[in-house]
C-alpha cells in the first residue's frame, strides 16, 4: 500500500516546503494531506484482487469508486509482463492483458504481483490462449 502513496510521500513535503517559504507556518497545513493519502492507498490496496479460471479473467479495485473488469479468455489477444525500475527493486511485476474490443477507463491488468507469480500466471495464460481460437 505504501507503494501507491509513494508519489504523495515525495510531492507533499516538497509542496509543504514551498508553502512554508511563501506563507510561513500556515503553509505546513499541506502536510495534513499525508495521512489522507496513506489511508486512501491502504484502502485501495485492500480492495485490489483478481481471479483466473478456465473461461474468464477478472480484476477488481478502487476504494471510493469500486470497479470490476473482466474478459473471456477467448477475447484476450495479447499479454505483456511489465516491470518498472521500482518493480525490479521490489521483485514485483504487472501483467497487462489486451482484449478484442477493449475499452474503458481502467485497463485489464494484474498489478503488483510477485515476479515469480506474474511469470507463472503469464505462462498459464499463454498456454491457455495458444489452444483457443480467437472469437469476435
Amino acid at each position: 500500500w505504501w507503494r501507491l502513496s509513494l508519489g504523495s510521500l515525495v510531492l507533499v513535503p516538497l509542496l509543504a516546503a514551498g508553502a512554508y517559504w511563501r506563507w510561513g507556518p500556515w503553509g505546513l497545513l499541506v502536510l495534513g494531506w499525508l495521512p489522507v493519502a496513506l489511508l486512501v492507498a491502504h484502502r485501495q490496496m485492500a480492495r485490489m484482487g483478481w481471479h483466473l479460471d478456465g473461461q474468464f479473467v477478472a480484476v477488481r479495485g478502487g476504494w471510493w469508486k469500486r470497479w470490476w473488469r473482466w474478459a473471456e479468455l477467448d477475447k484476450v489477444q495479447g499479454l505483456r509482463l511489465q516491470r518498472s525500475p521500482l518493480d525490479k527493486l521490489l521483485g514485483t511485476a504487472s501483467l497487462q492483458l489486451d482484449t478484442a474490443g477493449a475499452h474503458g477507463d481502467v485497463a485489464l491488468a494484474l498489478n503488483y504481483l510477485p515476479q515469480a507469480q506474474a511469470q507463472q500466471v503469464m505462462a498459464q495464460l499463454a498456454v491457455a490462449l495458444a489452444r483457443r481460437k480467437l472469437r469476435w
